[in-house]
């Protein structure tokens, strides 16, 4: 059995059925959404404040770059002032006056004098014969480290 709704509408006698259904859907429907409004709007505010940090994440690392720079050339200028430093000891070292007047000073030397002084005779013969003496030994001395460096090599190549 079927049964079928009847709806009874109370206290509108001169309405017909048909307005009275139009009216109840129509005030039934619901307030429009702003979902997609509320999205975008939120969607922006979210771009922009990303844009905006990444904007500061550059700048921070931009500065700390340039702090480094500046620390490294602070460095530099003292490097800098260190070896001009240095080079002007070197010189007031190695000058000969310098090193005169602290010898005598620090320790206590003097040029020697005229009885102080011993004179060698040197025979040019026997001086020519030891230095040509020695060079022969010396010259025998670089031919077996020659022939030494050259055996291990071809002991090296016989392993391969």
């Amino acid at each position: 059995m079927v049964v079928a709704e009847k709806k009874y509408y109370y206290g509108m006698p001169d309405i017909d059925h048909k307005q009275a259904e139009q009216k109840n859907t129509k005030k039934s429907k619901k307030p429009k959404s702003y979902r997609l409004e509320k999205l975008l709007v939120f969607s922006a505010i979210f771009i922009f404040l990303s844009a905006s940090l990444l904007l500061l994440l550059r700048y921070t690392k931009i500065i700390e770059a340039r702090y480094a720079i500046h620390s490294l050339n602070n460095q530099l200028e003292q490097l800098d002032v260190q070896t001009q430093k240095t080079r002007i000891e070197v010189e007031k070292v190695t000058k000969s006056r310098f090193v005169e007047s602290q010898a005598k000073t620090r320790l206590n030397m003097t040029y020697p004098k005229s009885e102080q002084t011993i004179y060698i005779n040197v025979n040019q013969m026997e001086v020519a014969e030891i230095s040509s003496h020695l060079e022969n030994r010396f010259n025998n001395v670089q031919i077996e480290k020659t022939d030494k460096k050259l055996f291990t090599q071809f002991l090296s190549k016989l392993q391969l």
